[in-house]
C-alpha cells in the first residue's frame, strides 16, 4: 500500500499528516471500534434543522447499510412526532443497535420502553457548574437520580450508556463520585467536551484517567472501546 493510499482515495480525502510516523508510533489503537451516530438526535440541534418521522427512519435505515453499530434516534420527551420516529425505526429490523436519549429519569425511560429500543443513551451533567445552575439541583440529587434511572434502566433490560455531560470542566474527584454512584449498572461509559474547551493532549489525559474504572470509554463522535 502507498504512503497516499492511506489518506486519499476516489471516494474520500484526508489529511496526511494523519499518517506520519512521528504521530503514528505512539499510537494505541483499541481491539475494537464500535460507531455510534447521533446525526438524528445531535444533528437537530443545529438551527434549523428538523427531521421528520419518515426522513429519520431513511437516515437510519441508510446508516444501518453504512455499516453503522449503533443509531441514536431522538429524545422521547421531546415530542410526539420524535416518540414515534424511535418507536418506528426500532421495528425495523435493523443490524445497528436503535438507542433512545434520555436523562436520569425515570419518566424518561418509561418512554424509551414504551419505544421499544434495546438502549439508552442516559444523560447527566458531570460537572458542579452545570449541575448547579442548568439544572438547579444540588450534587446530592444529581447522584440520586442517575442511580434509580440507570438501576431502573437495568431492571428492564436496556443497554445503558451513561453520558457525562461537560465532563473536561468537571473536577476528578467529583467525576470518579458520579460515575462511581452507577458504575456496576452501566455499560459504558461516555464522557463529553460539551463545550469544546479541552485540547487533544488533555482529552488523553483525562481518558487515562478514567480508564480505571474498567467500563468501555466512548468520547463523541466516535465510540472507541478500550
Amino acid at each position: 500500500m502507498t504512503y497516499k493510499s492511506l489518506w486519499s482515495s476516489d471516494k474520500w480525502f484526508v489529511s496526511p499528516y494523519n499518517f506520519v510516523e512521528d504521530i503514528t508510533k505512539n499510537f494505541k489503537l483499541p481491539e475494537k471500534i464500535i460507531i455510534h451516530d447521533t446525526t438524528l438526535r445531535d444533528g437537530e440541534q443545529q438551527a434549523g434543522v428538523v427531521f421528520r418521522k419518515n426522513e429519520k427512519i431513511e437516515i437510519a435505515m441508510a446508516l444501518d447499510d453504512a455499516g453503522i453499530h449503533r443509531i441514536e434516534v431522538g429524545m422521547p420527551a421531546v415530542s410526539r412526532e420524535d416518540f414515534e420516529a424511535i418507536k418506528e425505526t426500532a421495528k425495523q429490523g435493523l443490524k445497528a443497535m436503535v438507542m433512545a436519549f434520555v436523562r436520569c429519569l425515570k419518566s424518561d425511560v418509561d418512554l424509551a420502553l414504551k419505544c421499544e429500543v434495546p438502549g439508552v443513551v442516559m444523560e447527566l451533567p458531570s460537572s458542579r457548574h452545570l449541575i448547579h445552575y442548568a439544572y438547579k439541583w444540588d450534587e446530592e440529587k444529581a447522584i440520586n437520580s442517575a442511580v434509580e434511572a440507570v438501576e431502573y434502566a437495568k431492571s428492564h433490560g436496556l443497554f445503558v450508556t451513561f453520558f457525562t455531560i461537560d465532563a473536561t470542566r468537571a473536577e476528578l474527584d467529583f467525576f470518579r463520585k458520579v460515575v462511581e454512584a452507577v458504575h456496576n449498572h452501566m455499560d459504558t461509559l461516555t464522557f463529553a467536551d460539551t463545550f469544546g474547551v479541552c485540547l487533544p493532549w488533555a482529552i488523553s489525559y483525562f481518558m487515562n484517567k478514567i480508564k480505571e474504572f474498567k467500563k468501555p470509554i466512548e468520547n463523541i463522535p466516535i465510540t472507541i472501546l478500550v
